[in-house]
């Protein structure tokens, strides 16, 4: 005899399955009713929802970084070395290292992200046009239930902007993916795709910047808060030196130089407890500079310096130009060789026991590549910089193509208006210092306080690709801020070396008359990142369900 149930034809002579303790499956022949078999199917179905969703939590977790894995610029093998952090000394010769390298350590990114992140980055939810919203990165469709993917802070999604520009968009790899869900007056639930209701949603809004360490340090005294630009790339909140900026540069380097000019980050003195301390420390805190460097992509990037005051004293960290380049080989090598290891294989230790290694996270070893070499990871591009850095023709080439890991430990202006700087890998770098990009601790924004960045390789374009850029999307700087080409009545652009013999550019107005600039910006406003207008208070969605009275 058979009958209809909502899951379909079930005989009545059925064989009832349960779990014991051990999770093994038993065998108990009964008589079921169509009632029982419908909640037996749900509680499995429950349960494959329920597993599944924990296996996408693991992975989410996974490409949104731990609290250890990755750093703020999520690097993990090319972190700074080591010797690249301040250090000191106590009477008795022990080393006490810089507060920065101390809170990550001690903190991890979450310890980080918690004095960089505001009061919208440590929200769990997002305020959006149409409504404050749960945000789900959803790899499998499941639209939030059971909580899988769930972001528990907005901040994370910082995290998932490999090429740093503080967007998420198109351009990064699970912007696709994201879903926001949220409750109307009625109690049902809405769930819709980030790109629904975003072209782009800008990730800068869930910083603190130096504004708001000002605003701290005024009302209490002192700040516990970082700023928040330098999880992204300079090009965001960094501009070209000014004459005023030019000018204090040069003071700077006239009040604290030595005869020769030069000044050594690494000059120390003994306090009155007699610990050493480091001359120039305050300095490298406040110094915030960046330069033009040519990529591993083939494109010029700002490159930020990092100050340090390793003096060589250990020995087994001794700097030269070929250790150096040794160290780097050596970061990509292990990054390369953990991508392809089997996960989980496990070796004997001089004692015979069995050691097994942690699984490999390849989403953050893909994420780290991009980062680094500034190129969209693939296999073929990965075995390329690998045999490029262990290749003795090429390896230098591809070595300083990368990120910087090295830093300044002295430098000087000369007189023709170079800057000179002598890094702790044994390399020196020589910069004009009308080459020389610096930040106020605020992002870059036009005079409308829309975002603008730095278009670092511009003067790479020619005239014809040059032509072919929305004018109402790139700007200039001006004494009244960085203005839009079209709102300055640009028509056409000129790349032309410049009366003070840099590359740059003459802008033509319809008028005829030029305006001259080193730098172009792209400016990307409120309204081209929204595809909802903003929704009335009352129409709005809501994280939870509410019945209004």
């Amino acid at each position: 005899m058979q009958i209809e149930t909502k899951l379909g034809v079930a005989n009545l002579n059925i064989t009832k399955l349960s779990v014991d303790n051990s999770s093994a499956l038993q065998l108990r022949s009964m008589r079921l009713t169509p009632q029982e078999l419908e909640e037996i199917m749900r509680q499995e179905q429950e349960h494959l929802e329920r597993s599944n969703a924990a296996a996408m939590n693991a992975k989410v977790n996974q490409i949104l970084g731990s609290d250890y894995g990755l750093d703020a610029n999520k690097l993990n093998y090319f972190t700074p070395n080591f010797y690249s952090h301040n250090v000191s000394y106590d009477k008795f010769g022990n080393t006490i290292f810089g507060s920065a390298y101390n809170s990550f350590l001690k903190n991890g990114i979450s310890g980080f992200y918690g004095d960089v992140l505001n009061t919208a980055g440590k929200s769990s939810y997002l305020d959006t046009p149409i409504g404050k919203m749960e945000v789900f990165l959803d790899l499998d469709n499941m639209n939030g239930k059971y909580n899988a993917g769930k972001i528990s802070s907005m901040g994370k999604l910082i995290n998932l902007d490999v090429n740093q520009d503080g967007f998420l968009d198109a351009d990064d790899e699970y912007f696709d993916k994201l879903k926001l869900k949220g409750y109307n007056s009625e109690g049902e639930e809405v769930v819709l795709k980030l790109s629904d209701v975003y072209n782009a949603l800008d990730l800068t809004r869930f910083v603190n910047t130096q504004k708001d360490i000002d605003a701290e340090i005024a009302k209490y005294g002192h700040s516990k808060l970082k700023n928040g630009t330098s999880l992204f790339r300079p090009e965001e909140s960094y501009k070209r030196i000014d004459e005023k900026g030019i000018k204090n540069l040069k003071l700077f380097f006239k009040n604290n130089g030595t005869e020769d000019g030069w000044i050594d980050l690494r000059e120390s003195y003994k306090d009155e407890f007699g610990l050493e301390r480091f001359v120039y420390a305050d300095i490298m805190e406040s110094l915030k500079l960046s330069y033009k460097k040519t990529g591993a992509n083939k494109r010029m990037h700002l490159e930020e310096l990092r100050f340090s005051v390793y003096d060589g004293r250990n020995e087994t960290n001794k700097a030269t130009t070929s250790s150096h380049l040794s160290d780097i080989r050596n970061r990509f090598n292990a990054m390369y060789n953990d991508y392809y290891r089997q996960d989980n294989k496990q070796s004997m230790d001089l004692n015979g026991r069995v050691n097994f290694r942690e699984p490999v996270n390849k989403l953050a070893i893909q994420r780290e590549f991009q980062v680094v070499t500034g190129t969209k990871f693939s296999e073929a591009k990965f075995k390329e910089f690998y045999q490029g850095l262990n290749d003795s023709k090429t390896a230098e080439q591809y070595a300083y193509s990368l990120k910087d890991t090295d830093s300044v430990v002295a430098m000087k202006l000369h007189d023709n208006g170079k800057l000179s700087f002598v890094f702790d890998s044994g390399r020196s770098v020589d910069i004009d210092i009308r080459d020389v990009f610096v930040t106020d601790g605020e992002f870059n924004l036009t005079e409308k306080q829309q975002r603008a960045s730095t278009i670092s390789d511009a003067t790479s374009l020619n005239e014809e690709e040059l032509s072919k850029l929305d004018f109402t999307q790139v700007g200039m700087k001006t004494d009244n801020g960085i203005i839009s080409l079209a709102d300055l009545g640009i028509q056409f652009i000129q790349k032309d070396m410049l009366a003070n013999g840099q590359t740059g550019f003459t802008l033509v107005k319809g008028d005829g008359s030029t305006l001259a600039a080193l730098d172009l910006y792209r400016i990307r406003s409120v309204e081209s990142m929204l595809l909802f207008s903003e929704l009335s208070e009352k129409d709005k969605l809501r994280p939870k369900f509410e019945k209004e009275a």
